[in-house]
């Protein structure tokens, strides 16, 4: 939408009508703004579900050791290193997550 604004904006710029163009440019700046800014709330927002998702994991080691439930924390931390295109990051944490619970179906069939 914004960029649509902004076309417009120049549609009116060109022939020199300059308040016409000003109107749609602060529409388009308008509307920029406030998707920084959700964006950065977005950011902010995934960076403390790692940091608690961390500390999860931190607290369910030290709790219980080598468990299942240590799969579902990693595979949260996982979910949030996708979310921030941390693609390599992710997979290791699925892929420790996926271990862990092979481990555990195993012993369960032992």
């Amino acid at each position: 939408m914004a960029a649509s604004y902004n076309n417009i904006g120049n549609v009116y710029h060109s022939p020199g009508e300059y308040e016409e163009a000003e109107e749609y440019y602060q529409k388009d700046l308008d509307i920029t703004v406030r998707l920084v800014v959700d964006l950065d709330i977005t950011v902010r927002l995934v960076v403390e579900a790692k940091e608690y998702y961390q500390k999860d994991l931190d607290i369910t080691v030290r709790l219980v050791g080598d468990h299942p439930d240590v799969a579902v924390s990693k595979v949260n931390i996982g979910l949030v290193f996708e979310a921030m295109g941390k693609k390599s990051e992710a997979k290791r944490m699925f892929s420790e997550a996926a271990s862990i619970r092979r481990r555990e179906r195993r012993v369960r069939r032992s």
